[in-house]
């Protein structure tokens, strides 16, 4: 431990602390950036994953890691034993945790992630990218994403690529009314995304003019017996045309149209 003086005293410094800060941001991580949990050692090996608000790292913790962007150590990601041959993945503050802008890779390639707990402790108000956030995490079977915001997001490229046995996903609306930056990317989003059935509503604003990138969004997607995907959208049918023309043939990709 270190050592503070205050008063003429010793005072041992706990290196588990999770330090306060009014803007517990979550660091992003670029695709080749693998130091941490994303490390060979970990990645594969992660069969369960959760976001917790507490004030400590847990002494058992096999290794921990400063995630937060400001290195302060106010987001702090640590694993422990699954009890079996995996490990558990916590992302922790002292508050909710503010995700980062660019929210890629967050979980990829994590072959064996089942599950992911208490994700509605992330704030994703700010982010702009989930690209690669779940790509390849080919055990996770249900996913429910219905507490985090999507008002800021403009590309989820691969965001689900590769997750050959999600069943059930929610997700909560994408509501697009900035008139700030317009050019949507949504490439390969569903990609082999063979079992999936969801309901993905977009809601543009009728006063902006969008440009939307869809190469292999539903691709593979939705082949399977029972699975089925739902385009809703607001406007003209284009934006859901566009969207539905990236589906396999044999896709069960439909559309409605969003009140």
């Amino acid at each position: 431990m270190g050592v503070l003086y205050g008063e003429g005293k010793k005072i041992e410094e706990d290196p588990n602390k999770i330090i306060d800060s009014n803007n517990p941001v979550l660091q992003s991580w670029e695709s080749s950036d693998r130091t941490d949990f994303h490390s060979n050692e970990y990645r594969s090996k992660i069969t369960k994953a959760k976001f917790a608000i507490c004030d400590k790292v847990p002494e058992n913790k096999i290794e921990s890691w400063d995630v937060s962007e400001a290195k302060n150590k106010s987001v702090m990601a640590w694993v422990e034993s699954d009890g079996a041959d995996g490990y558990i993945l916590t992302i922790a503050s002292k508050t909710k945790i503010i995700a980062n802008p660019i929210s890629n890779y967050i979980f990829y390639q994590m072959t064996n992630l089942t599950e992911i707990e208490n994700i509605e402790v992330l704030d994703t108000s700010m982010v702009k990218q989930f690209d690669s956030m779940f790509r390849n995490c080919e055990n996770l079977t249900n996913l429910d994403l219905s507490s985090l915001s999507f008002k800021n997001v403009k590309s989820v490229r691969y965001m689900f690529s590769g997750c050959i046995n999600l069943n059930n996903l929610k997700l909560s609306e994408i509501n697009y009314k900035s008139g700030i930056d317009n050019s949507i990317e949504f490439w390969s989003m569903f990609y082999n995304c063979k079992k999936l059935s969801t309901t993905l509503s977009i809601r543009f604003n009728s006063g902006i003019i969008y440009t939307i990138t869809s190469t292999g969004m539903f691709e593979g997607a939705a082949t399977e017996p029972g699975a089925k995907i739902v385009v809703k959208c607001n406007l003209q049918e284009k934006f859901i045309d566009e969207l539905i023309a990236t589906k396999s043939a044999n896709s069960n990709v439909v559309k409605e149209l969003l009140q």
